[in-house]
């Protein structure tokens, strides 16, 4: 018998104990398969520290960029690219906190030995403390964009102004009632307040 007749057989076993196993226990296997889809993630998760790079990248160059051109920058001029940098940084952090945030909600616990490298805040963290944390950033973000606004005051139009001012207002409105939901529904545990009393933040 030819190698490839004796293969088919064996195919065509494994096939049919995989369908009797299926037939036995189909909701079993499709939570199973359903569940472990969540590891398709991963690498949207390792695609977002990448982009950290491309911050870190940007950072330096516009440090570099603040530096050579220092002597001739007025007071508005360093103003401005500080707020240049401040933007650039706090979207690093957006960035890292939607990372290990949705990793640890939406695939596994993050496992870390030492104890000083651990982040407090992913002991108790949840799906509306992650929200509220976002929030925190993007309204940290859109303030210095809106200061960014109030020293070129002079440039911008008052309409491009008021509409920064609104979308603004969005982020805080929207983060205040997230943060009021998660409270009332988690109460104390929902992991809000902690990093209050943490000396790392």
């Amino acid at each position: 018998m030819k190698p490839s007749q004796q293969v088919i057989p064996i195919l065509k076993e494994t096939l049919n104990r995989a369908l009797k196993a299926f037939a036995n226990d189909s909701v079993g296997c499709c939570s199973k398969v359903i569940f472990s889809s969540r590891w398709l993630l991963a690498p949207i998760y390792m695609g977002l520290s990448a982009v950290l790079v491309i911050y870190g990248y940007k950072f330096f160059r516009k440090l570099y960029y603040l530096f050579d051109q220092l002597s001739t920058f007025s007071d508005k001029d360093l103003t401005l690219e500080v707020l240049h940098l401040l933007d650039i940084v706090m979207l690093a952090n957006l960035t890292i906190m939607i990372t290990i945030g949705s990793y640890t909600l939406f695939i596994r616990r993050l496992t870390i030995r030492d104890s000083r490298d651990r982040l407090s805040w992913l002991d108790h963290i949840d799906a509306g403390a992650l929200k509220v944390k976002l929030g925190m950033a993007l309204i940290g973000v859109s303030s210095i964009h809106l200061l960014e606004a109030f020293i070129k005051a002079d440039e911008l139009a008052m309409e491009t102004f008021l509409k920064m001012t609104g979308i603004h207002l969005v982020f805080v409105v929207s983060t205040l009632v997230i943060a009021w939901i998660s409270i009332a529904k988690y109460g104390n545990h929902s992991g809000l307040d902690d990093d209050d009393h943490d000396p790392r933040h």
